[in-house]
């Protein structure tokens, strides 16, 4: 998730206090707007953010949200997600992308992106 998140317009939020941010003050009560995109590949955070890493501990991506603006159904996905792949990695072992990854096309939404379509082998 961390790798090929949204890459949407970021989400607004309201400041209620001060709160210093390198080295400057973004002021109580402005709106600012939070790319997770760009929180989930700063350098300081994930040593070489541009590589694909399935093992990367920790990986304290940002696309399920935290603390009071957290996902309350992140649990039921990542189960969904481990259940999924699972299953498929074992049924289909030798599953594969019929092109380069490179090739394929996204289709652009308002909050996830995805793909117009994605041609397998195995």
């Amino acid at each position: 998730m961390r790798f090929d998140d949204n890459r949407g317009p970021g989400m607004p939020r309201y400041l209620t206090d001060d709160i210093e941010l390198d080295g400057g003050v973004l002021p109580k009560d402005s709106i600012t707007v939070s790319v997770v995109a760009s929180a989930n590949r700063d350098e300081r955070m994930f040593p070489h953010p541009d590589h694909l890493d399935l093992t990367r501990t920790p990986n304290r991506h940002l696309d399920f949200g935290a603390g009071a603006h957290s996902c309350i159904g992140q649990t039921l996905a990542r189960t969904e997600l481990h259940v999924a792949l699972d299953i498929l990695l074992v049924r289909l072992p030798d599953l594969a992308l019929a092109v380069p990854s490179s090739e394929l096309a996204r289709r652009a939404g308002v909050l996830t992106d995805t793909f117009e379509q994605v041609p397998v082998v195995w």
